[in-house]
């Protein structure tokens, strides 16, 4: 959740959509105050057409800063004035509570600092209205009462930034900072070379156009993580100073201000650092709201690009973008956005993605790229119908009663198939069209136990039958 600043409210307006000055946003819902129970407007983005469209819009009318709502919610009705508050009144009303949690976090970061007085401190910064608050944070309150003030400052150069969140990172002290270079490793003559790349010629000549999705991608391990290993000596004692929250992301929710603790208290997740390196998150504890709050509270300067709308200022291009992001991207930054496209109409042809996902060209390139899917794999996780079995049936060019097949089906051990999967069985033990079938299909991993047959193997005979022209494929 953010607030809605005037170059954001513009474009919306610019886009359909009129709302009052003092809003937030929280993806595609709109709310008149941070702490309201619903939101006043909801959109969609029709990623093929680039456009925002309304699904709802509960503003009967405006009168100054007397909203009236008409809605359903919850099945309570509503049909009354809303008040819209300024930002400035919301911070004071939350004014003493954010101190607090400000005071909270800062000094448990006092303790854990001068309890760890033989570890190096790094302060990780990032451009980002997180690290920004961190980092004021740490400067004004924790440093002055540490007893060893001595620090260092840590920044990504992924090269997939914008020059708006270099500049801040600057203003934040990346001049006095160990730039985190991406050094990447290639084969050349068969031996294990290093040189310094840029993400996108990383994308083009090592990864010969392969480009990440919200499945599978290591850019972050290449260009940012990755990378905190090959630049600190491993045999040192680190405690970082990371700018990140539990109320951020689903993927964050298991953190607590010691972030090691946190992955020693759930098994399941790896603490992908050596056991001397500690992570604590000073703000960790406070929500979107509470951030933006404090920060307009403190006044402290942040990126730019959260007045034009972003919601975070991360890596400029990123498959877990939303398609709202993608819109501002093309608005703002017009030249990376047609840089990339030219990577995605590339990559759509080298790695055949219209054999091979089913994807047109202008589906793709409109924000299929991002999932990790293809066509098929999106119809059949839908409810069965007779127009989406004649949409599957369209596509691969097959009957209706061999496209109905390809529906819930799960291999013995209990796995969901992939449309490949289904493929892999049908054209390896027979179709059975028009006729009473019972077998039991197979998933990868158990057909190539049946077979006596490595992953790799199976792999290159699917790719071999689809390349063949196998419709089932």
């Amino acid at each position: 959740m953010k607030p809605i600043f005037n170059e954001e409210i513009l474009f919306l307006k610019e886009n359909g959509i009129d709302i009052p000055k003092n809003c937030w946003r929280d993806g595609s819902k709109i709310y008149l105050n941070h702490d309201d129970i619903f939101p006043v407007i909801t959109f969609q983005i029709i990623e093929l057409l680039n456009k925002l469209k309304v699904k709802k819009n509960c503003i009967e009318n405006i009168d100054g800063n007397k909203i009236h709502i008409k809605n359903t919610y919850k099945g309570k009705k509503y049909d009354e004035i809303w008040v819209n508050r300024t930002l400035e009144q919301e911070v004071e009303e939350n004014s003493d509570r954010l101190d607090k949690l400000m005071q909270k976090h800062v000094d448990m970061t006092i303790e854990y600092l001068n309890s760890h007085l033989d570890y190096e401190k790094r302060v990780q910064i990032s451009g980002g209205k997180d690290s920004s608050v961190m980092n004021y944070m740490f400067l004004k309150f924790v440093l002055p009462k540490l007893k060893d003030k001595n620090f260092k400052y840590d920044a990504f150069n992924t090269t997939n930034d914008t020059a708006d969140t270099y500049r801040q990172m600057y203003k934040e002290g990346l001049e006095k900072s160990d730039i985190v270079n991406p050094l990447i490793s290639v084969r050349e003559n068969g031996k294990i070379v290093k040189r310094h790349m840029g993400w996108y010629q990383w994308i083009e000549k090592v990864k010969e156009y392969w480009i990440p999705n919200a499945l599978k991608r290591s850019c972050c391990s290449t260009f940012k993580e990755g990378q905190v290993k090959l630049m600190l000596d491993k045999n040192k004692k680190y405690v970082s100073l990371l700018g990140v929250r539990k109320f951020e992301s689903a993927k964050r929710a298991f953190y607590e201000f010691n972030i090691q603790e946190a992955y020693d208290n759930h098994p399941d997740k790896e603490y992908n650092m050596p056991r001397d390196w500690k992570r604590i998150a000073p703000i960790c504890y406070m929500t979107d709201a509470d951030i933006w709050l404090y920060i307009i509270k403190e006044k402290i300067e942040v990126n730019p690009m959260y007045e034009m709308g972003f919601s975070r200022c991360g890596c400029l291009i990123c498959p877990f973008n939303s398609p709202y992001t993608n819109m501002l991207i093309q608005k703002y930054y017009p030249q990376q956005w047609e840089r990339w496209m030219n990577i995605v109409s590339k990559n759509y042809d080298v790695k055949n993605v219209a054999k091979r996902l089913k994807w047109t060209r202008p589906e793709y390139l409109s924000g299929k790229w991002r999932v990790g899917l293809s066509k098929e794999w999106e119809i059949i996780k839908q409810k069965k119908t007779p127009e989406r079995i004649q949409e599957l049936a369209n596509i691969k060019g097959i009957s209706c009663d061999m496209a109905e097949k390809y529906w819930d089906k799960k291999c013995s051990c209990g796995k969901k198939l992939n449309p490949d999967e289904v493929a892999m069985f049908y054209k390896l033990y027979g179709r059975y069209e028009k006729q009473e079938d019972n077998r039991q299909l197979l998933c990868k991993e158990c057909l190539c136990k049946e077979l006596g047959i490595t992953s790799k193997e199976y792999s290159e005979k699917a790719r071999e039958f689809r390349e063949q022209g196998c419709n089932l494929f």
